[in-house]
């Protein structure tokens, strides 16, 4: 049996730390299911880089940036034309940061009606005027890369980005094989709105 050199330990622990890494990038992502198709309306959602990220302050504004890795992994040509969050407490108006040179813009205090009455997210990525904007818009389409979203204002205290995205809703729009369904996706493991 040959004696395990340095380089080799080095090397095993270092491939130990990725598999690990992976592993937790993995748990830490949320698979978002349509409430109405959820086999034809899906995506998948994550914090930047690991499940502990947190909105990032921007020095002496009292104001954060948190940025979101969005994939639609719908069958077919689903759009994703909304994205937004309900978040807990009264937390004021948000800002577009990323990306900026799209079809998406950022509102605060999105009404969901007609869709899931009586609730409204405290920002959303919209490519319409508003979270139940019609079928036929421009949007995320189906894709194996991330597009990244970020934006800008006052987050929940103590709240990482993951746990935010417990309270998230995504709009997709042409959803089936004939392109006709609409719906609103959520995190797999969250109670229905």
């Amino acid at each position: 049996m040959k004696p395990i050199n340095k380089e080799s330990r080095l090397r095993s622990m270092v491939y130990a730390f990725l598999m690990l890494a992976a592993c937790a990038a993995g748990a830490s992502a949320h698979n978002i299911k349509g409430i109405e198709h959820p086999t034809l309306a899906t995506a998948r959602i994550t914090s930047p880089t690991t499940a502990t990220d947190v909105p990032v302050p921007i020095f002496n504004t009292g104001v954060s940036v948190a940025c979101f890795n969005v994939r639609n992994t719908s069958p077919f040509s689903a759009v994703i034309t909304g994205l937004g969050l309900d978040l807990p407490g009264d937390n004021g108006e948000f800002s577009l940061v990323l990306p900026t040179e799209s079809i998406f813009t950022v509102e605060s205090n999105v009404d969901m009606d007609p869709l899931i009455p009586n609730r409204s997210l405290d920002f959303a990525f919209l490519t319409g005027p508003r979270f139940n904007s019609h079928r036929g818009q421009s949007g995320l389409l189906p894709s194996t890369q991330f597009t990244t979203f970020c934006v800008s204002g006052v987050f929940p205290p103590g709240m990482n980005i993951e746990q935010m995205l417990n309270h998230v809703f995504v709009r997709f729009s042409n959803v089936g094989p004939l392109g006709r369904l609409q719906d609103v996706g959520i995190w797999e493991n969250a109670p229905l709105p």
